[in-house]
């Protein structure tokens, strides 16, 4: 992503919803894990929908370049290799959002 705040934003739903889950899923909560307001959000994504569509969409792009980068020659040798990617704890942290 290009726009900074948007993937600071971006970055705080992720850490916000793993702590609270969806339903304490709150533009306020997101203001401040990403220390900006609530207006600044309002900026880039029009509603809290928006901002989980958005936040979906950005989880979806990473998880399909991870899966299509993946190495082997049969079809267990993928399976493998995309079993240790998902399975890792210490992947790559630019993976995560």
């Amino acid at each position: 992503m290009a726009d900074e705040p948007a993937t600071d934003i971006l970055e705080a739903t992720y850490r916000v919803l793993c702590e609270r889950g969806y339903t304490d899923l709150t533009l306020q909560a997101i203001a401040a894990e990403a220390e900006t307001s609530k207006s600044s959000i309002h900026y880039h994504y029009d509603s809290k929908d928006q901002l989980f569509v958005a936040f979906l969409d950005e989880l979806y792009d990473r998880f399909t370049s991870r899966v299509g980068s993946l190495d082997g020659d049969t079809p267990r040798e993928q399976l493998d290799a995309l079993l240790q990617s998902l399975l890792v704890t210490d992947a790559d942290p630019s993976l995560r959002i």
